[in-house]
């Protein structure tokens, strides 16, 4: 992810590139695929005072050496059934965003094994996501080493195509940690969009919840297609948040004009 303005950009804009290997062998009802990314990326992380969109001046400590022995890799192992589709999945991989260790960022390993689920109910789609992180590192003031501790994941989500061009989304994502005090966090999406104009109008209402802190990120956009290449979208982003993920950025609302030509 490039958070060098944090989530005021679009989701396909934040997420960087990665080069990696993926092979797949794909069979009628099922799939298999093994990935390896012999250079690992990380999170870009703004940390300059004069960026509204800083973290903080925070150090960020070296990323690991590139070599073989840094690596990431795993695998998937995909089934589509009637009437549901899941995955089962591991990697071998680093924590992405640095983890804060008497005040250095830093990396470390860490292994994850996943499932997912994707079923449809007449206008539903209900979806779950569980995941194991082992020895994910944790931010500490009061260890010379960086602590880690496994850490259970969880996601539910369900999407409602209501007809007539509505679509709404809402999704849970909770997370605990088997070690220190703040153990259990908690993060919720919720998104409606409606077309209008014979689907060349598409306004659209989408936020993140901090379950844990109150906090919330609440973008509010409307997107104009001019023609197959050209649209223009206005939106609004709305920040709110005293704790947590988003109080560094309750300053950071604004109001955003964007001209998108795609080829």
């Amino acid at each position: 992810m490039d958070f060098t303005e944090f989530l005021a950009q679009d989701y396909d804009d934040i997420r960087i590139p990665v080069n990696g290997v993926r092979l797949r062998y794909s069979r009628e009802n099922w799939n298999i695929e093994a990935v390896a990314i012999p250079v690992s990326s990380f999170y870009l992380l703004p940390t300059d005072a004069k960026n509204p969109w800083s973290v903080g001046p925070v150090p960020i400590g070296a990323e690991p050496p590139r070599n073989i022995g840094n690596m990431e890799y795993g695998g998937r192992l995909s089934c589509f059934l009637h009437g549901a589709d899941f995955a089962v999945s591991a990697l071998h991989t680093w924590n992405k965003m640095p983890v804060i260790c008497h005040g250095v960022g830093e990396y470390r390993r860490m292994d994850m094994l996943g499932a997912d689920l994707s079923m449809p109910v007449g206008q539903f789609v209900v979806r779950g996501e569980a995941a194991e992180y082992f020895g994910e590192a944790q931010p500490t003031m009061d260890s010379a080493q960086v602590p880690r501790a496994a850490s259970s994941n969880l996601l539910i989500g369900l999407d409602w195509y209501a007809g007539n061009d509505w679509s709404l989304s809402a999704q849970y994502a909770h997370k605990y940690v088997d070690w220190g005090a703040h153990r259990h966090s908690g993060m919720a999406t919720f998104r409606i969009s409606k077309e209008l104009l014979n689907n060349t109008l598409t306004l659209q209402d989408f936020a993140y919840i901090d379950v844990t802190n109150g906090g919330f990120y609440n973008r509010l956009s409307a997107d104009y297609s001019l023609n197959d290449q050209l649209h223009a979208v206005i939106g609004y982003d709305h920040f709110h948040g005293d704790e947590g993920t988003f109080a560094i950025y309750k300053h950071n609302s604004e109001v955003w004009v964007k001209l998108k030509y795609s080829f």
